[in-house]
């Protein structure tokens, strides 16, 4: 009996957590149509953009000053890129868009996409 105990120990352990991580998922969903809450779910149709942004109006984003939702904000560009800009731009500042893409902060294909909207300033 002493050896069944040890053999289930681990899995009770992980049923545990697991029981705790679906109670606490639970508690997000049901929360979120609580409009006095201060957490806020969006499904990816709903993700709210920060800029005003039209897809083919003018706009300049500095990507040696831009704030993560202004980069988040441009077309063909998503969280993990906009992190590997600031990661990139927080050991150097960026010197021109070809360092942008010799540093792989972004991939030649997105700068060449949006490159009427972006810009590096020193």
């Amino acid at each position: 009996m002493q050896h069944l105990g040890s053999a289930l120990l681990p899995w009770l352990a992980s049923a545990a957590l697991a029981v705790g991580l679906l109670a606490s998922l639970l508690t997000l969903v049901l929360r979120a149509d609580d409009p006095t809450s201060p957490l806020v779910i969006y499904s990816a149709a709903e993700r709210p953009v920060p800029l005003p942004l039209d897809p083919d109006g003018p706009i300049h984003v500095d990507l040696n000053r831009a704030t993560f939702e202004e980069i988040d904000a441009l077309p063909e560009i998503g969280e993990r890129r906009v992190q590997r800009v600031l990661d990139a731009r927080a050991e150097r500042p960026f010197r021109s868009l070809d360092d942008v893409i010799r540093r792989e902060a972004l991939p030649t294909r997105v700068v060449e996409a949006i490159a009427e909207r972006i810009e590096v300033l020193p």
